[in-house]
């Protein structure tokens, strides 16, 4: 049911609403990397939902190694929060 919901949310999902989330967080991104992201996401939530996170390492080089560095951060509380 929860992936369900998360598929259905990241169908709808933009950049705005990446930018927004991540100011929130303290990550301040560039529209570029708020494109990405928002691509990464799309194209790699449910490897995520499932902790199969070898798929980070293609973000990497798309993003500034700053925001990478806090990404991860944040992927790590959400996990342990979350799934």
């Amino acid at each position: 049911m929860l992936e369900d919901l998360i598929a259905s949310y990241i169908s709808t999902l933009h950049e705005n609403h990446v930018m927004e989330y991540a100011k929130k967080r303290g990550i301040f991104l560039e529209p570029q990397e708020a494109v990405e992201i928002t691509s990464f996401l799309k194209r790699y939530w449910k490897a995520l939902y499932h902790q199969q996170t070898t798929c980070l390492k293609e973000l990497k080089g798309k993003v500034k190694e700053e925001t990478y560095t806090k990404a991860l951060l944040l992927y790590e509380e959400m996990r342990k929060n979350y799934l």
